[in-house]
């Protein structure tokens, strides 16, 4: 009997015993993984959560199910954000917690795309979704580390150019313009219609004082309608610092449009 069993595993090749199984666990887990995006794509955050965890049942090392979980918890931090600082500009003790809450999402991410570089050393994205943490826990250090890292990863990386946009955001936040020039040229070259890039060029021009090459490219945002609200804010700043005065009303209404109730608003009617 025993060198029955020792026979029927000899023979039991890797295709025919054990790989088929496998290779109908981890089809079905990446089916769930992909309604977990449906769902996430129609900010929808119970369903992709749901559908995540199950394809990390049925497959515990399908990295995609872990940075799809990942995901919900960072874009559920990123809603709180919206109501904090966008939909309201909130202070006090309903800041407090729903402050308190932002971190625990973005802790479970960090956790959950750390989990999925682990199986996967090469998962860019994974990586680079690291760096977005550690940048909004204000770990510039670590975020900058993370970010050099995902861009030696390629091909598994979906927007290179933003990457670098946010790399070399983590440079401005530590000073270091030179550098965070560098790569935020690098990111619109790559991707010329990049808003976030030409935004955060133009912030390292603002801070170097350069305010015409400033003003060029906080302009290009606006003329291109990009809704980052803090574009307008910085055009007015850099106008004001040039003593141009005429089009500050009408940036001024066009800021506070976008966001009426947000903190950037309040700053813009200020000036």
């Amino acid at each position: 009997m025993r060198n029955l069993l020792v026979f029927s595993l000899a023979v039991c090749t890797l295709a025919s015993c054990s790989a088929a199984p496998q290779r109908a666990e981890t089809k079905k887990s990446e089916t769930r993984v992909q309604l977990g995006y449906e769902y996430l794509n129609k900010q929808e955050f119970s369903g992709a959560r749901t559908e995540c965890k199950v394809a990390l049942e049925l497959d515990p090392g399908n990295e995609g199910a872990l940075y799809c979980l990942g995901l919900v918890e960072y874009l559920e931090a990123g809603r709180l954000q919206l109501v904090l600082e966008r939909h309201d500009c909130l202070a006090g003790v309903e800041a407090e917690g729903l402050r308190a809450e932002f971190d625990e999402h973005l802790m479970s991410a960090d956790t959950l795309f750390a989990r999925a570089a682990e199986i996967a050393p090469d998962y860019g994205d994974a990586l680079a979704m690291r760096g977005s943490v550690k940048m909004l826990f204000a770990d510039y250090e670590s975020a900058t580390d993370l970010y050099r890292e995902a861009l030696e990863h390629p091909s598994r990386l979906q927007n290179g150019p933003v990457i670098r946009a946010q790399l070399g955001w983590a440079y401005f936040q530590q000073d270091n313009y030179p550098l965070a020039a560098a790569e935020l040229r690098k990111s619109v070259s790559f991707q010329p219609g990049l808003c976030l890039g030409h935004f955060r060029l133009g912030r390292v021009y603002f801070a170097r004082e350069e305010w015409e090459n400033a003003r060029h490219q906080f302009e290009r945002v606006v003329r291109d309608s990009c809704p980052i609200q803090d574009a307008y804010l910085f055009l007015m700043k850099t106008n004001i610092e040039l003593g141009l005065g005429a089009e500050l009303p009408q940036l001024q209404n066009q800021c506070v449009t976008l966001a009426p109730k947000s903190c950037v608003a309040s700053q813009c009617r200020a000036l």
